[in-house]
């Protein structure tokens, strides 16, 4: 889908949404092909620009979190809360995700202790770029997205930029290939060949 998307299939698709509402305690966990469906979301804005939002409504945790932290941002209800637990093979992608935002000693921190974070300390840790009221309706979304429209291009800019500085971090997370000369050559927010 999401390559239908960078496609152009859909026009000038400026926003796409996902709407994290689970019930309290249920993680997720991944299935089959999500690695490529979390890279070709972190690379949509590079693709189409489309800014990809998640909307976290409820408890957050496995791989929904690593998803949402992989979007261009993420927007909390105030009811939502995040976990950091989880067996050692869920958490390398959400360790992977969150040290490319945060840096690897926060991220240790939190996943050791297993810590469990509502949404205002999300914001405060930088993982979160707005926390809201909560609401039952799509309205909410649909609000946040026309106030935040007005600084489309902005947003893209920045979301751009910041996906191509991430590139080169991602594909060492990813096992990508091996370094040539001193430095990476980036073409397009990808390790050139």
């Amino acid at each position: 889908m999401l390559e239908i998307i960078a496609g152009g299939a859909f026009g000038r698709l400026k926003y796409l949404v996902f709407d994290f509402a689970h019930p309290a305690g249920e993680a997720s966990g991944a299935a089959e092909g999500f690695e490529a469906l979390v890279a070709a979301n972190a690379e949509l804005i590079l693709d189409a620009p489309v800014i990809t939002l998640a909307w976290a409504r409820s408890a957050m945790a496995g791989a929904d979190l690593e998803f949402a932290l992989h979007c261009s941002m993420l927007v909390a209800e105030r009811a939502a809360r995040f976990a950091f637990d989880g067996d050692s093979a869920a958490l390398l992608g959400l360790y992977a995700a969150l040290a490319r935002r945060i840096g690897f000693v926060k991220t240790e921190r939190l996943i050791e202790s297993g810590a469990r974070l509502g949404a205002s300390d999300m914001r405060d840790l930088h993982l979160v770029k707005d926390v809201v009221e909560t609401r039952d309706d799509a309205e909410a979304i649909e609000d946040y997205v026309r106030r935040h429209g007005r600084r489309y291009n902005a947003s893209c800019a920045i979301f751009r930029a910041q996906s191509m500085a991430m590139a080169p971090i991602d594909r060492r997370f990813a096992g990508g290939p091996p370094r040539r000369g001193s430095c990476d050559i980036v073409e397009r927010g990808r390790l050139a060949p």
